[in-house]
C-alpha cells in the first residue's frame, strides 16, 4: 500500500506521478475520415497525392502562353485566338500553342502547355478572337499541382487531436479513412447511501447525485473517451467491491467518486489498499480536492475523487483530464487567459490553491474575481468562466492565467 492520508502530497508531485504512470495505449482502430474529429491519431500520416491535384486556375480567364502578349496595353492590344474552353472537371486538354487562348474557370485544369492565366475583366472578346490589354509574368493566377501540398510529404502526426484543419488537408489529398488510438474506456462509480438518482422522489436527508453526470459529461466532451456509468452503489463494502473490480476488469481508467477521505465508513481507500500495487497515493496539498486518491490494480488506473462537487470537479480538470490523454500519447493543454486580478483571492498557505474564476472583459483584456463558496457550493461551478491553478508559494498576485 502506498501513501495514506496523513501523508500529502505536493499537488505538482501527485501530477508528476500519475504522468509517469500513464502507459501509452497502443491499440488502435481504422476509422472514416467523418469519424475522426476529436481522435487521437495512432500514426504518421502522409499526402498520397499532390496539393492540388492538378495545376488549375485561380481565376474565370483565358489560358495562355505569357510570351504571346508581351507588350501588351490599352493601346495596342494583342489578338488571340480563342481555340475551345475547358469545364469544372473535364481532363486537361493540350493547349494548341502561339497563338491561341482557351477558356478555363476557376478551378478548372490548365491545359497541357500553358503557363499562365489572364482574367476575364482584362480582356474584350471580339468575334473568335480576344484582345489582351496587359502584359503577366509566367505561372499568373496559376496553382501548379503540389504547391501546397507534395506527394509524399507528412500531412499528420503521430499521437495529435485530429481537428477539421486536418480533416480538410487529409481529405483533399485522397484519405479517406485514418488509423486512431482507440477510446480510453473510464468506468465511473458513485458512492453512498446518501444518493439519490435524478429524477427519483425526494427524501429527507438524501441528496440528488450530480457528480456521476457532470463527471461523464465533461469527460464525453472529448471523442477520445469512452465512459461508462456503473450507478450508485451504497456504502457497503462488498458491493463497493464488486463494482470496483467490474470496473477495473472493462475499463482501462476507474473514477470512484466519494468515501475517499479516512473516516470510519469511507470504504474506497481501504479497498483501493488491496489491490497491487495499491494506493500510490492518497492526499495532495490542494484546496479543494485534498482527500484525491490515485491507485493502481496491476496496469490499471483508479482515481478517486471527493464526494463535493467542487472538488471533484477541480481535480478532474487539473489532473485527471490531462493525465487521461496521456494514455493516448496526447499532451493535452487548455485555452489559457491572461487577465488582472480583480481582487484579493482566498489563498490556503502551503497548498496549492485551484481557483473558480469569472471573467470579465475590461477594455481589450480581462478582469478575474474568484468565486467564493465551499467545496460544496454546486451554483459555483456554473458560475464560472474557468480556474486558475496557483503555487502554494505565491501570497499575493495582481495577473493571474486562467484555464478554460
Amino acid at each position: 500500500m502506498g501513501l495514506i492520508f496523513h501523508n500529502l502530497i505536493k499537488f505538482h508531485d501527485a501530477d508528476d506521478i500519475i504522468r509517469k504512470n500513464m502507459k501509452v495505449l497502443e491499440d488502435y482502430e481504422e476509422i472514416r475520415l467523418s469519424e475522426a474529429s476529436g481522435r487521437i491519431s495512432a500514426e504518421d500520416v502522409y499526402s498520397r497525392n499532390n496539393l492540388p491535384l492538378f495545376s488549375r486556375s485561380q481565376v474565370d480567364g483565358y489560358a495562355i502562353l505569357a510570351s504571346d502578349i508581351t507588350g501588351a496595353s490599352y493601346d495596342l492590344p494583342v489578338r488571340l485566338e480563342l481555340a475551345g474552353e475547358t469545364n469544372i472537371g473535364e481532363k486537361a486538354v493540350n493547349f494548341p500553342g502561339h497563338g491561341k487562348c482557351i477558356k478555363v474557370p476557376t478551378g478548372g485544369v490548365i491545359p497541357v502547355g500553358a503557363d499562365a492565366m489572364v482574367p476575364f475583366e482584362d480582356t474584350k472578346a471580339d468575334g473568335n478572337e480576344i484582345l489582351f490589354f496587359s502584359s503577366v509574368n509566367r505561372f499568373n493566377e496559376l496553382s501548379n499541382a503540389g504547391i501546397d501540398v507534395i506527394r509524399g510529404e507528412k500531412i499528420l502526426n503521430a499521437h495529435s487531436m485530429v481537428d477539421s484543419r486536418n480533416i480538410a488537408v487529409l481529405a483533399s489529398t485522397g484519405i479517406g479513412t485514418i488509423n486512431v488510438i482507440r477510446k480510453i474506456r473510464i468506468g465511473i462509480i458513485s458512492t453512498g447511501n446518501e444518493l439519490l438518482y435524478p429524477g427519483d422522489p425526494y427524501q429527507e436527508g438524501k441528496i440528488y447525485d450530480s457528480n456521476s453526470l457532470s463527471i461523464s459529461a465533461e469527460l464525453l466532451k472529448y471523442p477520445a473517451f469512452n465512459v461508462k456509468d456503473y450507478g450508485i452503489i451504497v456504502d457497503d463494502l462488498t458491493k463497493i467491491r464488486n463494482a470496483i473490480d467490474k470496473s477495473i476488469d472493462e475499463n482501462d481508467v476507474t473514477i470512484t467518486i466519494g468515501s475517499t477521505s479516512a473516516g470510519d465508513h469511507d470504504m474506497v481507500y481501504k479497498l483501493l489498499g488491496e489491490k497491487r500495487p495499491g494506493i500510490i497515493f492518497h492526499g495532495i496539498r490542494v484546496k479543494p480536492g485534498k482527500p484525491a486518491i490515485f491507485a493502481m490494480s496491476g496496469e490499471k488506473i483508479v482515481f478517486g475523487l471527493p464526494g463535493f462537487p467542487v472538488s471533484s470537479m477541480m481535480i478532474l480538470h487539473s489532473l485527471l483530464i490531462p493525465n487521461l490523454f496521456r494514455k493516448t500519447g496526447f499532451e493535452f493543454s487548455e485555452v489559457v487567459v491572461d487577465a488582472i486580478t480583480g481582487g484579493r483571492f482566498e489563498l490556503h498557505e502551503g497548498n496549492t490553491d485551484l481557483l473558480l474564476i469569472k471573467l470579465v472583459r475590461n477594455g481589450n483584456g480581462y478582469m478575474a474575481y474568484q468565486v467564493l463558496g465551499n467545496s460544496g457550493s454546486i451554483s459555483r461551478i456554473s458560475k464560472a468562466t474557468g480556474y486558475s491553478i496557483i503555487d502554494s508559494r505565491t501570497s499575493f498576485m495582481d495577473r493571474v492565467q486562467i484555464l478554460r
